[in-house]
């Protein structure tokens, strides 16, 4: 019975033995036998129908499994689509081979280069064996995100707050969906309030201080304890000795964060864990350490270097009392040392903003944006800044756009009247024209004129100004 054995040839042998003969005789009688088989091939399914999808827009793939049903190996020599609108993966570039019983799995998906109902098949080609899969799938017109203009580059002081307008519209065919969002400002505009490397000879560092059971003395440094045998030198940590049973915090020095929504806080630590149970924590205080807010929390075990970046949003910013706590909260006998490196604080300044932040636009409908710049926001200073909005749309095209804004902050503009020099004759008057037409989106404020000359041989008898620019004007 050959049905259950692979291509090939099989060797063996038939021994005949007289049990009830003297001497049990035997006879021994060789036996071959020749196995030829064929590969079947088998496919998972018949044929993938995909939903009404976007032209340029890809669907999830879709599976299609082929397996060698039969006895021998089969040689697949090509796999291919017969249509630009569906790809395959893995598309082999040359032949395989899959042995009975095996499998290769190939995943399908559709992207509509144009709209109506579109076909194409799915198609294996090899020795002995070929098969098809049927694909069929509609496209559907995309919606088309149009914005205008597609970027900006303005000019403020520093205290000047800007509003400009970008008109979006939908040039396709379906409902166009967006959400917006600011792109971070490179550089950041940032307000650094701490940044502490904990290299100093005082510890705690200027302004910090230790709070909680022992005074919180567990935290110190790695050349005041034996902390060095796990962590850095340049670090701060909560050392296990001498063993302390409560809650022990390294609190940073006060911050006076009025007008702030948030803040944040990086740095970088590690654990040592030695056994039981215990909690550290980040917290904060907005009024001086009566009360604490967990920001967050690690449970006990060992811990890698890792680096943290953790937004504080919570009600004690706003605060003229704010401190930051790295708290431990246990018997400190469980832990050999969490060390804490390379701690900075800081708010990131915002200068743009949208409105409205997300919606949705029918064919051929239009909107309007509303950007602000405001160059009040923490750490804006003199120098050039790169933001935008981003675009997260169901335009196939365009599902993550980007529209750039470049801002040039600038402190003054110094403005030279016409003409910078002149002779004047005993008993002339004198003009200085002083025209101000644009300046491209900085309004003015304020101004001063100087003029120079020899007071030996010269006196301003009278100023006469005349325009605009003179209103409200004092010498």
């Amino acid at each position: 019975d050959a049905s259950e054995q692979v291509e090939g040839e099989y060797n063996a042998q038939i021994s005949i033995v007289g049990t009830q003969l003297q001497g049990e005789p035997s006879e021994s009688l060789p036996v071959s036998l020749s196995v030829e088989a064929a590969p079947i091939l088998f496919l998972s399914k018949d044929g993938l129908e995909y939903d009404s999808t976007f032209v340029n827009d890809t669907t999830s793939t879709q599976m299609v499994t082929l397996r060698n049903d039969g006895l021998a190996n089969m040689n697949v020599t090509d796999v291919s689509i017969d249509s630009e609108n569906f790809t395959v993966t893995p598309n082999p570039d040359s032949a395989f081979t899959i042995e009975p019983g095996d499998a290769r799995i190939f995943e399908v998906a559709f992207t509509p280069t144009t709209t109506g109902e579109l076909e194409g098949s799915l198609s294996f080609e090899g020795d002995e064996v070929s098969g098809e899969v049927s694909l069929t799938g509609t496209g559907i017109p995309a919606p088309e995100l149009a914005v205008d203009p597609a970027s900006f580059e303005k000019q403020a002081y520093l205290g000047q707050t800007q509003e400009e307008t970008v008109e979006v519209t939908n040039t396709g065919g379906n409902p166009l969906e967006y959400d917006l969002s600011i792109l971070p400002s490179q550089p950041p505009a940032e307000e650094l309030f701490l940044e502490e490397d904990f290299t100093g000879d005082q510890f705690p560092p200027e302004g910090w201080f230790r709070a909680g059971a022992n005074g919180g003395e567990n935290w110190t440094t790695p050349g005041n304890s034996a902390c060095s045998i796990w962590i850095p030198d340049n670090s701060a940590c909560f050392y296990w000795s001498p063993s302390t049973d409560g809650t022990q915090r390294l609190v940073t020095k006060q911050f006076d964060t009025g007008g702030l929504s948030k803040l944040n806080v990086s740095f970088t630590h590690l654990v040592d864990h030695y056994s039981g149970d215990y909690e550290l924590r980040l917290e904060t205080t907005g009024d001086g350490g009566e009360t604490w807010t967990t920001v967050k929390s690690w449970a006990p075990g060992d811990l890698p270097e890792t680096d943290e970046m953790i937004e504080l949003d919570n009600e004690d910013v706003g605060s003229d009392e704010f401190h930051i706590a790295w708290t431990f909260d246990g018997n400190s006998f469980n832990i050999n040392t969490w060390g804490v490196l390379d701690v900075s604080v800081f708010a990131e300044g915002n200068w743009l903003a949208v409105e409205p932040e997300s919606g949705t636009l029918d064919p051929d409908e239009e909107t309007t944006l509303d950007l602000t710049v405001d160059t009040n926001v923490p750490g804006l200073e003199e120098g050039t800044f790169e933001s935008g909005v981003n675009f997260a749309t169901n335009d196939p095209t365009a599902q993550s756009f980007d529209l750039p804004f470049i801002l040039n902050v600038i402190e003054e503009v110094a403005v030279t009247p016409f003409p910078t020099q002149e002779e004047v004759f005993p008993n002339q008057d004198f003009a200085v024209d002083f025209n101000v037409e644009s300046l491209d989106d900085l309004e003015v404020f304020s101004y001063e004129m100087e003029m120079g000359f020899n007071a030996d041989r010269m006196q301003v008898q009278e100023v006469v100004t005349d325009g605009t620019l003179s209103e409200d004007l004092t010498l």
